[in-house]
């Protein structure tokens, strides 16, 4: 049997032994945890970042936005030199000004600004009710001509410069954000009073939502029944104005039908419209600013007066005119743009018993009429019609016209007051002093119906009769 000194040297010595090992273990312990936060510290310092990329989608109103409104992407946790570009979708058809530049840089809350993306196009195209931005070097998209009243889906696509994509979306109803009193009307649930939209028992259009909400059902047939005045229309989509009630993708030549019922103002008027996109760059630059759109069906009876119409590229009351646009009259009303129009600007269908005494702006082009541009196989007409209003700055124009012609197109007794209007080019009107067209002498010198369309006004130019 061991000794007592012996069991007591022995359990000192296996205690020492344990001390040992728990005292390695803590060593080794201490050492994964140095090493643990040298990595975390190394990855911090060489990444730069400890949170991941993320995208933030917030809408800004400002004053200084053309149309107040803009959805913008908060790119975080990176630089903007690691941006390829933005691909934006909305759930609606159409954004004006897609994403082009904003005109004024007067912004506290955002960041604006255009990623480098050399070797990129961007594209603006329609999807069925899809308005897609593709490529586009900024990180926003103008919502100034959505539905306001509709719940509206924005998703944007942000392209990392190493081939990555993040995709972040949201919803948003601009009437929650719009003051009530420069809301534009709301068609959502609209219904007419009276009518059925036949061309037997045309929707009677009483008012300025009536006429508005046309847009829900452009191939229906209307009929107007009262004067309609559309002075709020100066505070509708942020300030830009009255969006045409077709509105398209597109210019000259396209296969878009746009209006295709029939419109009967029935001797009344339309005034106060105000449409400003001057700023806009526009889905082409052949998209025309403009009251109707492109009709392919039939206007007539219809006065439109004391309105305002401006345009980046091409204004008029009428864009490309597929059908008829028969009695019409625009009067006292300014148009503004690149290229402006008198009444419409091509012509592929019949313009008759019509005039315009607007006054014209045209930094390149104005037609106080028409551009007439029957094209292959569609022949266009262009009866007793005439053009009597001021053109601005007419020594500064590239190309000044009444009407102009090819051989397609059938012009017969189109007039212009030559007393307002000099250095015209190849023109198929027939210029007319003041006099000449004013009181008995207009029957003498105007080969137009005065029996059953036109009257003679005493010391002013002809009217038509149901005015």
């Amino acid at each position: 049997m061991k000794t007592l000194y012996q069991r007591y040297t022995l359990f000192l010595y296996m205690e020492s032994d344990n001390n040992n090992n728990n005292n390695k273990k803590k060593i080794l312990i201490f050492i994964i945890i140095l090493l643990m936060i040298g990595i975390i510290f190394y990855l911090y310092i060489n990444i730069g970042s400890d949170e991941p990329v993320n995208v933030e989608l917030k809408l800004i109103e400002s004053e200084y936005i053309d149309g107040k409104y803009i959805m913008y992407a908060d790119v975080q946790n990176t630089d903007k030199e690691n941006i390829g570009y933005f691909n934006w979708t909305a759930n609606e058809f159409s954004v004006y000004r897609g994403s082009a530049p904003l005109s004024n840089d007067k912004y506290d809350d955002v960041d604006i600004y255009s990623v480098n993306n050399i070797g990129y196009n961007t594209h603006i195209n329609r999807t069925g009710n899809f308005t897609n931005i593709n490529r586009s070097p900024r990180p926003y998209m103008h919502l100034n001509s959505l539905d306001e009243h509709k719940e509206i889906h924005v998703t944007v696509e942000v392209n990392m410069s190493d081939k990555y994509t993040i995709v972040e979306d949201t919803n948003v109803t601009l009437a929650n954000h719009i003051d009530d009193t420069v809301l534009t009307p709301n068609c959502i649930e609209h219904e007419y009073t009276y009518g059925d939209g036949s061309i037997d028992n045309p929707y009677q259009v009483e008012d300025k939502k009536d006429f508005y909400c046309m847009r829900n059902d452009i191939d229906s047939n209307y009929i107007q029944t009262s004067d309609i005045y559309l002075s709020d229309s100066e505070n509708w989509h942020g300030g830009l104005g009255f969006k045409p009630l077709s509105d398209y993708e597109g210019g000259a030549h396209t296969n878009r039908d746009g209006f295709t019922g029939t419109y009967n103002g029935d001797g009344y008027y339309i005034s106060d419209l105000y449409i400003n996109r001057s700023y806009q760059n526009l889905l082409s630059n052949s998209h025309t600013v403009s009251l109707f759109g492109i009709n392919s069906g039939e206007i007539k009876n219809l006065k439109i007066q004391n309105s305002t119409i401006k345009g980046h590229h091409m204004a008029s009351i009428i864009d490309q005119n597929n059908g008829y646009i028969n009695n019409m009259v625009i009067e006292n009303t300014y148009i503004e743009g690149s290229n402006v129009y008198g009444i419409s600007t091509n012509n592929f269908g019949e313009i008759s018993n019509s005039y315009s005494t607007a006054n014209l702006n045209g930094t390149a082009t104005v037609y106080g009429i028409t551009f007439s541009a029957g094209y292959y196989n569609n022949e266009c007409t262009i009866n007793d019609s005439y053009f009597a209003g001021d053109v601005e700055d007419t020594n500064n124009l590239n190309e000044l016209y009444i009407i102009t012609s090819n051989s397609y197109c059938d012009i017969n007794n189109i007039y212009y007051d030559s007393s307002k209007l000099s250095n015209l080019e190849n023109n198929e009107a027939i210029g007319l002093s003041q006099n000449q067209m004013q009181g008995d002498s207009a029957k003498e010198n105007m080969n137009i119906d005065f029996v059953n369309s036109w009257n003679i006004i005493d010391r002013d130019y002809p009217q038509l009769q149901w005015e």
